[in-house]
């Protein structure tokens, strides 16, 4: 015998974050999802990581549209971790929603109070001195903690370096980074076992970020970007050559690069 169906309205979920709240209340009550009603924070937790991921290529390609809907993917993960933490007794909206607007209230003392501040650089160490004395921290922490351990290895490399330089350990210009660069390189040269090769490899990525820190590049995002740009040309490729009636993967590579640098003239043209 089919279920009934439940009559919704907007008035019943209204479209914006007090609709979804209820929306997801909704979903864990008696007649809501069972899927759902198993869910935890931590069942959870990387179909978080994953919209995050998604969101991100959606805003680095510009696709707008995209981006709107994986705002609100996010969005929705976001609510259904307030409503799991409302049941445990844990927190609720109004509560996140105070802790967040009184610390970012705080992190801005040159906006909300007055504190004068005259340079962008200021900002930043006014920021970090004020993060250092919340959530009423004694024990010691060491400069280069305070970032999530699930962070990408190019994103924590920059973090840690980041952190370090505060503290006046860093390159004094560009030129030295640059030549540790390739001083890394000639030490995988001599490298002999696998395990000194990785070590090697490890630290010339290191000094590589590094190198992208000095120039104020994001690695991680700069890495992402050529992946998303490589997969695109490849996929063409091999649409290009099923257009001219060859099998991509029995053509020499000579005849793989002529489909590349066509892929290539075909991008600046479309630039024009």
């Amino acid at each position: 015998m089919e279920k009934n169906m439940v009559k919704v309205s907007q008035k019943q979920f209204p479209y914006n974050f007090t609709g979804l709240m209820s929306l997801i209340e909704f979903l864990l009550g008696p007649n809501g999802c069972p899927w759902d009603k198993k869910q935890t924070p931590i069942t959870l937790s990387p179909m978080l990581l994953e919209e995050s991921h998604e969101l991100t290529e959606a805003i680095e390609k510009n696709d707008m549209q995209n981006t709107m809907e994986e705002i609100g993917d996010v969005m929705l993960h976001l609510a259904f971790q307030i409503s799991l933490a409302k049941m445990s007794d844990s927190f609720d909206e109004d509560d996140m929603f105070k802790a967040l607007i009184e610390k970012y209230i705080k992190r801005h003392p040159h906006v909300f109070s007055d504190s004068k501040i005259s340079s962008e650089d200021e900002i930043k160490k006014t920021w970090d001195e004020i993060k250092k004395t919340e959530k009423g921290k004694v024990q010691y922490n060491s400069t280069l903690g305070g970032f999530p351990k699930s962070l990408p290895a190019l994103s924590t490399a920059q973090k840690l370096q980041k952190n370090a330089a505060k503290t006046g350990f860093d390159w004094d210009n560009i030129r030295e980074v640059k030549e540790k660069i390739y001083e890394e390189m000639e030490e995988i040269k001599s490298a002999k076992t696998d395990d000194d090769k990785l070590e090697e490899i490890g630290d010339l990525l290191f000094s590589v970020v590094n190198f992208s820190r000095h120039l104020s590049i994001d690695a991680e995002q700069a890495l992402r970007l050529s992946n998303m740009k490589f997969q695109k040309r490849f996929t063409q490729m091999e649409i290009l050559a099923i257009k001219k009636s060859q099998e991509f993967a029995k053509l020499s590579i000579i005849e793989k690069d002529k489909l590349w640098n066509e892929i290539k003239s075909q991008e600046k043209g479309s630039l024009h």
